[in-house]
């Protein structure tokens, strides 16, 4: 099979059927486009490609831009259910979304709108929790089981609204303390760093 070549069709003046760029040393182009190599000269030649920037430069760049902003991408915080209450304050500031871990404490019961209501236990708190069934079923619950439930906290209503419920598995458990920890920490440290770049901006 052939394939079309992919080298440049060379253009013809109409007085002579001379390549106009048969020849490198003089260089031609068509009116308004003379600052656009010609395909016989190399496209590395001074003055056609800007210098690159110093990667001195550009790390130095990051590093002042990481200096004067708090990363405020979305988080997914593994918490329970004080942690949730706690953490939820800071979500002006912080995109949040929840992992939290806990018990069934009721019966799942029907909302209008095909919500359905449950309330979660964790460390002897309780949360009320929602799962619309939109694209899926929430599944079968039963009462004192543990379960993994991922969603966002409204604190108005003191609601959390689930998106992802399951069953926990059963070497999650000894997970639920470090993570709870783990989050704490990273929190407290982002909180820090938010504190500081605020009162920074304040001083200018």
């Amino acid at each position: 099979m052939v394939y079309p070549s992919t080298a440049p069709s060379p253009v013809f003046t109409k007085r002579k059927r001379q390549a106009l760029y048969a020849n490198p040393s003089e260089p031609h182009s068509a009116p308004g486009y003379s600052d656009i190599a010609s395909p016989a000269q190399p496209l590395n030649r001074p003055g056609f490609l800007p210098n690159p920037r110093k990667s001195s430069e550009v790390s130095k760049e990051m590093t002042n831009r990481v200096a004067t902003e708090a990363d405020c991408t979305l988080r997914v915080l593994s918490t329970n259910v004080s942690g949730l209450v706690k953490w939820a304050r800071h979500k002006d500031q912080l995109p949040l979304m929840f992992e939290i871990f806990g018990q069934l404490n009721s019966e799942v019961t029907d909302r209008n709108g095909g919500g359905k209501l449950f309330v979660l236990k964790s460390e002897g708190e309780c949360v009320n929790c929602v799962f619309y069934q939109i694209d899926r079923c929430l599944p079968v619950m039963g009462q004192n089981h543990w379960y993994r439930c991922v969603g966002s906290y409204d604190s108005k209503q003191g609601l959390l609204k689930t998106v992802s419920v399951r069953a926990l598995r059963p070497n999650e458990n000894a997970l639920i303390r470090p993570l709870v920890n783990a989050t704490d920490k990273a929190m407290r440290q982002w909180l820090a760093q938010h504190k500081s770049l605020e009162s920074r901006k304040a001083k200018k």
